[in-house]
């Protein structure tokens, strides 16, 4: 049967005749035999489109027919083509051999692994503005050497799902170079980006947003924050208002190692967000509104007591007790003197008290004896 169309777990076999039973003996035919894989990247991803030949040299104008064995498959597959939409299962080792009169030799073994497609990651410089200065965004994808064009991408904030992307002017069809430059943005922006490669298009993940920051307020939306100052102490109270033309708003953290919204840090009330300052409270906030604007941007860097502050606090955590020590010993010791003082006071008075009785007695004896001698 010629030209018939195989499809088997995902192989689409195109301008196949179906071989004799495998029973068969039949002499081995001296032609070099070997695999053709297109595209010819190093690294196959789920999704692209992959077509595998068996290409036989000095075929001449005979009509050849073709089989194909796999790792993947017990049985044989009869086509000079495949042509499949890459999945892990067609993960494995292939290898074919032609048929006229007798069997070529098997071909050389061609590996072919399928994963996952790649997410890029994207990194803007400077990440804060600077007044008429040009960004350049970079998008890296691994491996680098396979084919790629790069697009770019404003990231656009959505009610619905984190950001959706919109081409950058200039990015419909790609850039060879895997950088991108921006002229004078003047307010806070995201972008993202992704590769392409092959025909049809294959492309990869879209990468994280990244931003650029602009302190500078715009017309739609504006980002303020009460008390108004850069560092703010653990457990003070701080926030975050968002304000411009719209009714929905969302007040978004930056750090290092993150990128959320308030409802994971804070306390949403309406268009503000409530925080209670903590270490974890250090990074870059701004306000994104349901209409997709983006706000100025606000840097909180979160302090605890430190320095001469907290030296003084452990200055009075030592003396403090101590202190209190010496203050209790003074007044045993004001006590045991007031109290030697009142047993001297008493003993001194009853001894005057005791002398003056005896005077006493005896003025009054000599008078008596003076009256008994008239």
């Amino acid at each position: 049967m010629r030209h018939s169309l195989l499809c088997m777990l995902g192989y689409f076999c195109i301008k196949a005749t179906l071989t004799a039973d495998r029973t068969t003996t039949l002499a081995e035919v001296s032609h070099r035999v070997s695999v053709i894989l297109h595209p010819s990247w190093p690294q196959i991803y789920r999704e692209e489109t992959v077509i595998l030949r068996c290409q036989i040299q000095e075929a001449g104008g005979t009509e050849w027919t073709y089989e194909w064995k796999t790792t993947n498959r017990k049985s044989l597959i009869p086509c000079e083509y495949m042509n499949f939409s890459a999945t892990e299962a067609h993960s494995g080792e292939y290898s074919c051999r032609g048929r006229r009169e007798g069997f070529t030799p098997w071909s050389e073994v061609i590996k072919l692994t399928v994963s996952s497609p790649p997410q890029p990651v994207l990194s803007v410089s400077p990440s804060w503005l600077n007044p008429g200065a040009s960004v350049t965004l970079s998008c890296e994808v691994q491996p680098q050497d396979a084919g790629w064009r790069f697009y770019w991408y404003k990231a656009v904030p959505d009610p619905f799902s984190r950001y959706t992307y919109e081409l950058l002017p200039g990015s419909t069809n790609g850039t060879e170079q895997n950088s991108f430059i921006i002229n004078g943005p003047t307010r806070t922006a995201g972008f993202g980006c992704r590769a392409g490669r092959g025909e049809p298009k294959f492309y990869t993940y879209y990468s994280e947003p990244k931003f650029i920051w602009s302190a500078d307020p715009g017309p739609a939306a504006s980002l303020s924050v009460n008390p108004d100052r850069v560092q703010h102490f653990r457990s003070e109270s701080v926030t975050l208002s968002c304000e411009g033309n719209s009714a929905e708003w969302r007040v978004m953290k930056f750090t290092e190692t993150e990128l959320s919204d308030c409802s994971k840090w804070g306390r949403i009330s309406g268009s503000k967000c409530v925080i209670v300052i903590d270490q974890n409270h250090t990074g870059v906030y701004w306000c994104e509104s349901g209409t997709g604007e983006f706000s100025n941007t606000v840097n909180i860097t979160a302090r605890t007591v430190s320095g001469p502050v907290s030296s003084l606090r452990l200055v009075l955590l030592i003396i403090g007790p101590i202190s209190g020590i010496l203050l209790i010993i003074l007044l045993l010791s004001l006590w045991r003197c007031t109290r030697l003082f009142l047993t001297e006071r008493r003993s001194q008075s009853s001894t005057t008290s005791h002398a003056a009785h005896q005077s006493g007695s005896q003025v009054y004896s000599a008078l008596l004896q003076g009256w008994s001698q008239n």
